[in-house]
């Protein structure tokens, strides 16, 4: 019986580094699974053109936001501009802002990083009185 011993209690340092061996750390076998930290833009996002003035409700205007090394989206904040211009997403950062009423208001454009840039909306109309 104390052979038996032996060898259960001399086995257990084998399993044990099996064990060890087996949970190994990471590897080469494809990374942490962890996404690589996406660089932060090189300067702060802007709009052109700076200020946007609709003088007829039928005439929309384009605004384009860029922002130097940044790729990704910007999230539209047009809530103060409710029932006076409304704003649709075009492509590759160009945005077009319709009037609706007359007044005024600034949209605000934001990037992931959460800086951001607005822009001032002026929403006139004339009406002409015939005599």
């Amino acid at each position: 019986m104390g052979s038996l011993q032996s060898a259960r209690f001399s086995a257990v340092p084998f399993v044990l580094a099996a064990l060890v061996a087996g949970c190994g750390g990471g590897g080469s076998s494809g990374g942490s699974g962890n996404p690589p930290p996406v660089p932060k833009p090189q300067g702060l996002p802007s709009v052109a053109p700076a200020t946007v003035k609709i003088t007829a409700l039928a005439s929309p205007a384009v605004v384009s936001v860029a922002e130097t090394g940044y790729a990704g989206a910007f999230t539209v904040n047009a809530q103060p501009c409710a029932g006076i211009a409304s704003i649709t997403a075009g492509s590759a950062g160009a945005f077009t802002i319709t009037g609706l009423a007359p007044g005024s208001c600034a949209i605000t454009f934001t990037d992931t990083f959460a800086q951001s840039v607005a822009v001032p909306v002026s929403v006139t109309t004339s009406s002409v009185t015939a005599k």
